[in-house]
């Protein structure tokens, strides 16, 4: 079983904080950070960053 972990942009500080959201699904972890600024990870490393339109980007590691 997977965690996902979500962090949301502070329009204030503009500093990620984490959301205190944590689930186990991949599709719950797409419905909550649909339409919010933020950025998931998944299993501690990063998975996606979700924009506040919508979209969603893969994060891959270089």
């Amino acid at each position: 079983m997977s965690s996902f972990i979500i962090y949301t942009r502070d329009a204030a500080s503009d500093t990620f904080k984490n959301l205190h959201a944590v689930v186990s699904s991949e599709q719950d972890a797409r419905n909550t950070a649909t339409g919010l600024d933020a950025l998931v990870f998944k299993n501690g490393q990063r998975w996606k960053y979700f924009d506040n339109h919508g979209a969603s980007f893969s994060i891959t590691e270089e």
